[in-house]
């Protein structure tokens, strides 16, 4: 499936939004998320549950997934085709990194990596030559096994 011109709006407008408000990784884990359901409403009840769930250690992780809330429902409701809003909610988090750059955002920063001037705080870890146990093999070690939240989403869903 091709990104239609109306598909590209979308992602810049998504990436636009959450650039200056959202920690790229809590968005990617939405993403990760959604790429494995491919179900618009699981990801808007995931969205809306989260802030109030346990899985929330700070009031700055809370306002991340409001806005990716707010910001989604806004971009994303009209979009039906699973495949075509996984499109879009995949390149929007691309470009979040293109928007919070130079212009007044913050630069996006690796695993090892320090903001501060100084360099990094500890050295750099090297991935395993050899996937550990748990872990698909994958290209940044993401696992298979469900994260903790999704776990919760899941069992919200027998309840409901």
């Amino acid at each position: 499936m091709d990104m239609t011109p109306a598909y590209w709006e979308k992602a810049h407008a998504i990436a636009r939004e959450l650039a200056g408000d959202v920690d790229r990784n809590e968005l990617g884990k939405v993403v990760s998320y959604f790429r494995q359901t491919q179900d618009g409403e699981k990801l808007f009840l995931l969205l809306g549950r989260l802030p109030t769930s346990n899985y929330i250690r700070s009031q700055q992780t809370k306002g991340y997934f409001t806005r990716m809330g707010q910001v989604l429902q806004q971009h994303l409701r009209d979009v039906t085709d699973p495949k075509a809003a996984t499109l879009v909610i995949s390149w929007a988090f691309r470009l979040m990194s293109y928007y919070q750059l130079p212009s007044g955002g913050r630069p996006v920063i690796g695993r090892g990596q320090s903001r501060s001037p100084e360099g990094p705080r500890r050295p750099p870890q090297t991935p395993p030559a050899t996937p550990r146990p748990g872990s698909s093999g994958r290209a940044g070690g993401h696992s298979e096994e469900l994260t903790d939240w999704q776990k919760q989403l899941q069992e919200w869903d027998k309840k409901k």
